[in-house]
């Protein structure tokens, strides 16, 4: 998949870190709103989503892109705390604070609180937990198109990472619903996915479709291996570390072993969400 950026609105600009990775695809996805406020606001507002880890680089791109927003107030938006969408917020935050913007840093481990719903200027905050307990995603329709802003909830390739004991699967599936519903809402109105890594532009509706169907078939696979655990234990059920060894074998048998104790996290987060862990 590539990027399909055309179909982005002009009023938000994307910008990539270049911190690829296993768990970061090709890097941290950056975006640069020119946000509409209905009151008009004191000057001219402008957000950014998950500004990345602490990179010298990437923070100059974003000043630049901030620049040519011609912002005279910035709200920086984390998507959660993971440090490759955070790790950079407090040196952006004063560079801009340095260049006499007026700033103010939400959501994260060191922001301001989210409320669900809330508007910030015309983008629209849905608290998304799951891949974390502080997930959350923001929505802009402009132009007749729609954009969600998924941080980690849903990637542009791949699927999301929910381990325990941060990760929430119940959460993630309910948010996942929360999501459905907003795509369908949409009607005949194209939503476009933003999300933090991978590419951007797809249409939200599949790819949201699809990673339900993704969780759902796993969870059928963790309770095949339950049921044939429990029939082989009969009245003494494992449990604990040999419940979850006994999970990550019979559903992720081919991974290497430098990757297990990640599995070894997800599967702890398909048990809790099976009451079983």
């Amino acid at each position: 998949m590539t990027d399909q950026l055309d179909r982005l609105p002009g009023s938000v600009r994307h910008l990539r870190c270049d911190n690829p990775g296993p768990m970061t695809l090709s890097g941290t996805n950056t975006y640069v709103i020119a946000l509409e406020e209905a009151s008009g606001g004191d000057g001219s507002l402008v957000a950014v989503v998950d500004p990345g880890p602490e990179d010298a680089g990437h923070r100059d791109a974003i000043m630049d892109a901030v620049r040519g927003a011609e912002a005279t107030r910035v709200v920086v938006l984390l998507t959660h705390h993971h440090d490759d969408h955070e790790g950079g917020a407090s040196a952006l935050v004063e560079a801009l604070r340095g260049r006499g913007l007026a700033v103010a840093l939400r959501g994260g481990s060191g922001g301001d609180a989210f409320t669900d719903g809330e508007m910030i200027g015309d983008l629209q905050v849905l608290l998304a937990p799951g891949h974390t307990r502080d997930s959350a995603a923001f929505v802009l329709q402009r132009d007749g198109v729609g954009v969600l802003f998924s941080g980690d909830t849903i990637l542009g390739e791949g699927s999301s990472f929910v381990a325990y004991p941060d990760g929430d699967l119940t959460a993630y599936l309910a948010t996942l619903d929360v999501l459905m519903a907003l795509v369908a809402q949409a009607g005949e109105r194209v939503v476009v996915l933003a999300p933090g890594h991978g590419p951007v532009g797809a249409d939200a509706a599949p790819v949201v479709e699809r990673y339900r169907a993704h969780r759902q078939e796993r969870l059928d696979e963790v309770r095949t291996v339950l049921a044939d655990v429990d029939s082989e234990n009969g009245d003494s059920p494992a449990q604990g570390d040999e419940l979850v060894g006994a999970v990550v074998d019979g559903v992720y048998s081919d991974i290497g072993p430098q990757l297990r104790p990640a599995v070894e996290a997800v599967v702890k987060a398909q048990l809790a969400h099976l009451g079983r862990l």
